[in-house]
């Protein structure tokens, strides 16, 4: 799908057509679109968390299956001799009273049919039905001993950053251009609670006030986190925050995709407007082409990055790292939430700018490390 499809630029809603938050709906004075973004997160955090959940349940892959080995197929004479004789005892009560005129037309009818249909294949040569959305293999990932996270290599190379998109709300990330990056790991998972409080354990720091879900559930990703307390936890690993650059080419491959499984919308690949996070990994079929999880939906993820709103037209094509200084001293979040509904908060490119001291219900992390 071409990034300027018209039909894609509407504003789409992912669940209900009547919003419940401000979310990237209200513009700031200034008609800047980045002081839009930053100001439908905090309307967010002020509105509140939506009363009910409506967002479907995550859906299963759906799994492979492989067409039964089947015999040979037999030499015509022989398949029809079986075919009359089969034909003959099926209609053997039309025959008997119809008389064997009606018999004998019965097998010439076989025989011609029979004759006209194109030998079958067999078992080795049936096409497999493919699976729902095929996972990348995840063999080149490894183990941060620090905190256990499972990690995933992404491999040297350019990919397709930005883009072209006239949506107002993707305007920071114009233009698309070309970058290359160094090989990297990134974490497949967002950090837990779990991985959190063994962080808190091992370094004495107070675990943040937990969210109205308590920290009972330590699958959950972690949340209330401001980027610096992000920073101290990857500091604490032995690992770092995801650039810009690094977090986008994990998310959406090298071909450009709109969302990490391709270019179609699809709510059921994602934890998006709920009451409450996902547990992390609970939608596999979300994956992104290097098979990480939830970079669409669930918790927005920190990067490293200061954010500037034009930054993209004179950043490096070789490893950018962001800017010296940010816009009114922000930094960026990455990939929607389980409050947003907004489809255009799940592109692969858009960038939403956030002050680094601020935590809130739906802002957490993931971390990268450098390829041994």
């Amino acid at each position: 799908m071409p990034e300027n499809n018209p039909l894609e630029n509407q504003i789409e809603f992912a669940e209900n057509p009547e919003p419940r938050c401000a979310c990237v709906l209200l513009l700031d004075t200034s008609g800047s679109m980045n002081g839009a973004k930053i100001d439908a997160i905090s309307s967010c955090s002020q509105l509140g968390r939506p009363a009910q959940s409506s967002a479907a349940p995550a859906q299963p892959a759906v799994p492979h299956r492989t067409e039964a080995a089947r015999p040979a197929a037999p030499s015509k004479p022989l398949a029809a001799f079986s075919f009359v004789m089969l034909a003959s005892r099926r209609f053997f009560g039309i025959a008997a009273l119809a008389g064997p005129v009606v018999a004998l037309l019965v097998g010439v009818v076989g025989l011609v049919k029979l004759a006209t249909m194109p030998t079958p294949a067999t078992a080795s040569a049936a096409a497999p039905i493919t699976p729902a959305t095929p996972q990348p293999s995840t063999s080149a990932g490894k183990i941060n001993p620090t905190d256990g996270a499972e990690m995933i290599f992404i491999p040297a190379g350019k990919f397709t950053m930005g883009s072209d998109d006239p949506d107002p709300f993707m305007s920071d990330s114009h233009p698309k251009h070309s970058v290359t990056l160094d090989g990297y790991y990134i974490y497949k998972n967002d950090v837990t609670v779990a991985m959190y409080k063994k962080f808190c354990d091992a370094t004495g720091r107070a675990m943040p006030d937990p969210p109205p879900w308590d920290w009972d559930n330590t699958d959950y990703p972690m949340v209330n986190v401001s980027w610096d307390d992000a920073q101290a936890y990857a500091n604490w690993a032995g690992v770092s925050l995801p650039t810009e650059a690094q977090w986008e080419k994990a998310a959406r491959g090298t071909d450009g995709r709109r969302y990490p499984w391709g270019n179609r919308w699809d709510a059921s690949k994602c934890a998006i407007n709920r009451s409450e996070p996902a547990a992390v990994g609970s939608f596999p079929t979300g994956a992104s082409p290097y098979g990480v999880l939830d970079m669409a939906g669930n918790v927005w993820d920190w990067c490293s990055d200061w954010y500037g709103a034009d930054y993209y037209s004179h950043s490096p094509d070789k490893n950018p790292r962001g800017p010296d200084s940010g816009d009114d001293g922000c930094r960026v979040l990455r990939g929607g939430s389980w409050r947003n509904f907004v489809v255009v908060n799940f592109r692969c490119a858009l960038r939403v700018r956030y002050i680094p001291e601020n935590w809130d219900l739906d802002i957490g992390f993931r971390c990268v490390a450098r390829q041994d």
